[in-house]
Formats: structure tokens, C-alpha cells, sequence
């Protein structure tokens, strides 16, 4: 009798445990798939908030005359009128480069299929670094 009282007892604290919706780590839910059960206890993956692109270096861009043969799009940058043909969006240019490989890159130091920039860039490297983090902050 006291195996059949000692699991009543543990059948009767997982219940209320489950009632409670605290349940131990290695304890199965009542009902529902495990893999569910996991889903609603998981926390929600957020990212760390991206550097918000300043409107500053988007001016320096356009000064510089990177729109002669770039847009950016989400930020409303347009190709210029100098500029016929195709022209590439650089509107998630962060998502995929990271800051110091973009210095590397404007200073013909790094390749895109083994092509260097077409142009070096020409400003100091302090407006180099303000575009480069500008860039770097688009997603």
C-alpha cells in the first residue's frame, strides 16, 4: 500500500503542478505535442536594435557622389541623372558587410568577385569612417 499512496502522491503533485503551469524541466506536459509545449516556453529571439543611419553622412553620401552609380532606397537616395545604366542598391548593404570590410573595400583593399571598387574613395578618413558606419547601419 505505501507504493500505490507514495504514487498517488507524486501523480497528484505533477497534476497541480501542471494546474499551476509551473511544471519540473523533465516532466512531460498533460496534453499536446511536446514539440508545441516547447514552442510556447521558448523565449522570443529579438535582436540588439541597429544603429540608426544618420542623415549627415546620407548627405556626405550624396556629396561625395556615391549616387553617381549607387541608391539607396530606404533612405529615398536616388542614382543621379549622371549615371545611365544599371546602378546598385546599397539599401541592406549591413546585413551583408560589416563595417571594416566596407573601409577595406572603398579604399581598394578588399574584392567583390575579384573585383576591387571601381573608384577609390576620395574624402578624408574621417568622412570615410561616417559613410562606412552609415553603410554598415542599413538592414
Amino acid at each position: 500500500m505505501k507504493g500505490r499512496a507514495l504514487l498517488q502522491t507524486v501523480i497528484g503533485t505533477l497534476l497541480a503542478l501542471a494546474m499551476a503551469g509551473s511544471m519540473p524541466a523533465n516532466a512531460k506536459p498533460a496534453s499536446g505535442s511536446d514539440a508545441a509545449e516547447r514552442r510556447r516556453q521558448r523565449p522570443e529571439k529579438t535582436r540588439p536594435p541597429a544603429a540608426r543611419p544618420n542623415p549627415m553622412s546620407r548627405q556626405l553620401f550624396i556629396r561625395m557622389r556615391c549616387n553617381d552609380c549607387h541608391t539607396v532606397r530606404s533612405q529615398r537616395v536616388a542614382a543621379s541623372a549622371r549615371r545611365k545604366g544599371r546602378v546598385t542598391d546599397l539599401s541592406i548593404t549591413g546585413r551583408k558587410r560589416k563595417a571594416p570590410w566596407l573601409r577595406n573595400y572603398l579604399r581598394g583593399r578588399a574584392r567583390v568577385r575579384g573585383r576591387a571598387h571601381p573608384s577609390r574613395f576620395q574624402g578624408s578618413l574621417s568622412q570615410l569612417d561616417r559613410v562606412v558606419r552609415w553603410l554598415a547601419a542599413l538592414r
